[in-house]
């Protein structure tokens, strides 16, 4: 996908908004398409207390931060996130704490659905949660 497009595109706000999005153990990342042409990306460090988060928790804070990020775009949309954590697209997962329960009802206001891709499909968001973590910019 990345590799045939040249430049990013514009949102077309008739049309419904992919969100592919990933963590690793120090980073999020996440592209936003339509038509699979890249229309933004997102990256950011965790901070000490995520990274001690449990991988559910942070692939779920991963989602809720780039929802939150292209909010801009994505209100009002019709929104397909993926991601490689099968767990969070099972409608009976255990949302047992307060911070997943708030995540949770982040991706409800957005009316997000939610589709598993397998991890080696899923190689942009990847890529953006596993950037270089030495030469990467800090976050506040």
């Amino acid at each position: 996908m990345i590799a045939k497009a040249t430049m990013l595109a514009f949102p077309d706000f008739s049309k419904p908004c992919d969100l592919h999005t990933d963590s690793s153990d120090y980073q999020l990342g996440s592209v936003l398409s339509q038509d699979d042409k890249p229309i933004a990306f997102f990256s950011r460090k965790l901070n000490t207390a995520q990274m001690n988060y449990t991988v559910t928790d942070k692939e779920l804070l991963g989602m809720t931060e780039s929802l939150k990020h292209f909010r801009h775009i994505l209100l009002g949309n019709v929104i397909r996130a993926y991601t490689d954590h099968k767990n969070l697209t099972y409608a009976g997962t255990n949302y047992n704490s307060d911070r997943r329960l708030r995540q949770r009802l982040l991706l409800e206001e957005y009316g997000v659905e939610l589709i598993f891709v397998a991890g080696n499909i899923n190689v942009v968001a990847d890529g953006m949660s596993r950037l270089d973590f030495e030469t990467s910019h800090e976050t506040k």
